[in-house]
């Protein structure tokens, strides 16, 4: 006999905080921190199988910096907003 029970979904964390940007060329992207790492999401020009937009995720180890992690909330609420990070400070190399 078929159980009638829906699977579980599988846990979920937080890996990063991102705050979406426009560059001076007029493209969106997202940067932000994550532990000890910046990441930095931008939309390519190119397409999937599905003709999908494809992104592409940069992430650059950093040692830490004060003020620029969020720590845990203490009682479930949601972290502060992310501290602004300058596109200049990441070194992607992807001239924007």
């Amino acid at each position: 006999m078929a159980s009638n029970t829906k699977p579980k979904p599988a846990p979920t964390a937080v890996m990063a905080y991102l705050s979406e940007r426009t560059s001076e060329k007029g493209r969106q992207y997202f940067v932000g921190w994550g532990g000890h790492c910046k990441f930095l999401l931008f939309r390519t020009d190119k397409l999937d199988k599905f003709d999908n937009p494809v992104w592409t995720l940069n992430v650059q180890q950093c040692e830490p910096k004060l003020g620029t992690f969020h720590k845990a909330a203490d009682n479930d609420t949601a972290p502060e907003a992310p501290p602004p990070a300058a596109q200049a400070d990441f070194d992607d190399g992807i001239g924007f």
